[in-house]
């Protein structure tokens, strides 16, 4: 059995029909929607080709909707020409998504911090505080997809560490797992364990004076050896 590729081209958008479809939910289509502003449509959905200038989407509507709302006068697509069952247009729009495989946790984590430190190259790191310009967690979560800024900071911690220590997190099966790993190990160990391994792994002077510069003393001795406004201190 051959792989067949069918026939792409673009057609009008207001010439497709929705009818008849398995999804009932569109789930978040804003997030989805700032995700297509920023990286354009990616891949093409799949019709049939009705024969009477209609086509029937069989494959993408979710991306049909947003593509529709915002105005979009003509869609690339897949198009499916020959004689199709009801049981082949279920199988094609069951498989978009039955044999897609989803990411393993660590290779979203690292995504995710890959995507967030591109962005502070870009637009500069936040600093904390209200009407500061720059990127944060918060920004990075909204771009992905209506994750909290907590989710990012997690993501991110669990890649760094993985990226220098990826023995830690052996017989770890989910992000959860990762989490739990990190919050047994004492914050103070975690930044002495990353400095070690970047000593040896890297060259970057600056990576290791940085993981060398925390002062891991009891706070109120700690504290005393930090110059005068450096930092401050806010009660909450």
């Amino acid at each position: 059995m051959t792989i067949s590729v069918g026939k792409v081209g673009m057609i009008p958008t207001s010439s497709v029909i929705v009818s008849d479809r398995v999804r009932e939910i569109m789930g978040d289509l804003d997030a989805l929607e700032l995700n297509m502003k920023e990286s354009g449509l990616i891949s093409p959905l799949a019709v049939k080709d009705n024969q009477d200038g209609t086509f029937r989407l069989l494959a993408g509507e979710r991306r049909f909707n947003i593509l529709q709302r915002n105005g979009i006068l003509e869609i690339p697509v897949r198009i499916y020409e020959g004689e199709l069952s009801d049981l082949e247009m279920k199988i094609i729009e069951k498989s978009e998504n039955f044999f897609r495989k989803d990411m393993e946790f660590w290779e979203l984590d690292k995504l995710t911090l890959e995507i967030h430190t591109m962005q502070q190259a870009i637009h500069g790191v936040k600093a904390p505080g209200p009407g500061h310009e720059g990127w944060s967690t918060e920004d990075t979560g909204a771009m992905i997809g209506g994750v909290s800024k907590a989710t990012i900071s997690q993501a991110i911690k669990r890649a760094e560490l993985r990226e220098v220590c990826p023995e830690l997190f052996d017989g770890c099966k989910t992000a959860a797992d990762a989490t739990n790993v990190i919050k047994k190990m004492d914050e103070a160990l975690i930044k002495q364990v990353i400095a070690k391994n970047l000593e040896s792994k890297t060259d970057n002077k600056t990576l290791i004076q940085l993981s060398k510069s925390f002062i891991l003393k009891d706070f109120f001795v700690g504290v005393k050896e930090i110059p005068a406004g450096v930092f401050h201190l806010v009660e909450i």
